[in-house]
């Protein structure tokens, strides 16, 4: 009977690390990483909704239907990640044992469930409204620079 060799998954895909069972991983690598997935939706709802480039987007309703998408999505994975991160906060070292292991995975799924949702909404919501928003700003930014030489 042959074994077959473990392959490390960092020499499968170079730059990405193989998790380690331990507590840390989720609260240094995968729970910032969704967090930060989160903040750069929010932070583009609230750049849409600036009182400065409000008005200069061209389609206010499409700019509503977008908003009330990403704003559900975001407040659905604000509560979600409170949820997931109790279950493991304050928890340290390795996780040792079948159902400490069980337990590791099942939280990490649930940061990957998150990390979907946001995904889920990325090419049909948020790219549009990222884009509608720079278009936005960049009309904004040039009635400035019109009014200012207008002085």
């Amino acid at each position: 009977m042959s074994t077959v060799p473990i392959i490390p998954l960092a020499s499968i895909m170079p730059g990405v690390a193989q998790p380690d069972s331990n507590w840390e991983y989720l609260e240094t690598v995968i729970r910032p990483y969704t967090i930060e997935l989160y903040t750069q939706y929010r932070n583009t709802c609230l750049m849409a909704v600036n009182n400065n480039i409000i008005k200069f987007h061209k389609d206010p309703a499409t700019l509503d239907m977008l908003l009330q998408r990403l704003l559900t999505v975001i407040a659905n994975v604000n509560n979600a990640l409170g949820v997931v991160h109790a279950k493991h906060s304050g928890r340290t070292g390795y996780a040792l044992g079948s159902n400490d292991i069980t337990n590791f995975l099942s939280i990490s799924e649930e940061y990957v469930r998150i990390q979907s949702d946001l995904m889920g909404v990325y090419n049909e919501v948020y790219l549009p409204l990222q884009a509608m928003t720079e278009q936005a700003h960049a009309a904004a930014t040039a009635a400035g620079a019109a009014n200012k030489g207008n002085v």
